[in-house]
């Protein structure tokens, strides 16, 4: 179920037409309308508001890196996932190299030519160490005990009998908390439509289109952590406008000098706060109520140059009352009725 909050913001009484303009002309977007363009366009910012032309954009007031807008059916925590798992890969693989008994341990059952190209695509990635830390000694290490539980299995290849049909798992998450595990391996497996994960099955999936797509958006979400901190919109939007959301459902009532919007999950505080720092002389009250009764209910005002903030407790008998009162909020926001000539 997805929770929406209700906000609503009323300006001043005595908040003239011109400064109206002021305001909104920086806050809002046209729907079909570049912002560059709004100064110059046909319509003034009061037609475009009637005609329901106009969206809250948070951006306005606090704007996030362009990299992080990416628009995609991907998750971009399972691309992340993925481009992670793969940088690690070779030390995992390493790791289990090391600690192996028998071939079992490292390969899967198959034909003679499965096991042959197993074993090459596992030197090829842990050559990668050797290229990436100059490690030489430590990969001749790797690749002599690889070869010695190879060369047996290799050689009597028709007489081996295998004990398991499965490759064993390997932890490929090990750079991932112990708690977000469980949940990284359940998303991955449903992901990539496989049901054990190992260095194989990921190197194959890499292979086709999707995986393809998947590890290079996985690459842009690692960029964008290492630039900004998050891999993409979804966390920078709650840390830094509160919310899980642009605004939605915009609808502006010039007249009454109101604007009506909801968002996900909570009520954007940090654009509220950000509207008063660039307006500080702009007096307005921003109401909010969650979707569910009694949740999420408070009030944001900026009067004579002074922001204040106050949420009342949930399910308290303050926010049962503020929602009632505020409950003309959560009045359908009707469709714009009037075609604009344009």
């Amino acid at each position: 179920m997805n929770i929406y909050v209700h906000n609503k913001i009323t300006f001043a009484s005595d908040f003239n037409d011109k400064s109206m303009q002021k305001v909104l002309s920086t806050i809002l977007r046209g729907n079909n309308t570049a912002p560059s363009s709004l100064t110059s366009a046909k319509f003034s910012i009061e037609e475009l508001c009637r005609y329901n032309r106009m969206s809250f954009d948070f951006n306005a007031l606090i704007p996030m890196p362009e990299e992080l807008d990416m628009e995609t059916d991907i998750d971009p925590s399972l691309g992340h996932t993925l481009y992670r798992a793969y940088q690690n890969l070779p030390h995992i693989l390493a790791s289990r190299i090391i600690q192996a008994e028998s071939i079992e341990d490292i390969f899967t059952d198959g034909s003679e030519n499965d096991v042959r190209r197993q074993y090459d695509t596992i030197i090829r990635q842990i050559e990668q160490i050797e290229l990436a830390e100059n490690s030489s000694p430590f990969v001749a290490e790797i690749g002599r005990k690889l070869m010695a539980l190879y060369l047996p299995v290799i050689s009597h290849f028709e007489t081996y009998r295998w004990k398991s049909s499965e490759m064993p798992e390997i932890d490929c998450f090990s750079v991932f908390s112990t708690a977000d595990k469980m949940d990284i391996e359940v998303r991955m497996k449903k992901a990539l439509k496989i049901t054990s994960l190992h260095p194989l099955s990921l190197l194959d999936f890499l292979e086709t289109e999707a995986g393809k797509n998947m590890f290079a958006l996985g690459e842009k979400c690692y960029a964008n952590i290492q630039k900004y901190g998050y891999a993409a919109f979804s966390d920078w939007q709650l840390a830094n406008w509160g919310t899980g959301s642009n605004a939605l459902g915009t609808s502006v009532d010039w007249d009454a000098r109101q604007i009506s919007f909801l968002t996900s999950i909570n009520m954007p505080e940090p654009v509220a706060l950000a509207l008063y720092k660039m307006f500080p002389e702009v007096e307005f009250e921003w109401k909010y109520m969650s979707s569910e009764y009694g949740i999420n209910v408070g009030i944001v005002s900026s009067k004579n140059s002074e922001y204040t903030s106050h949420k009342f407790a949930d399910l308290s008998e303050e926010a049962y009352n503020a929602h009632r009162e505020y409950s003309g909020m959560n009045k359908k926001i009707p469709p714009a009725a009037i075609e604009l000539p344009f």
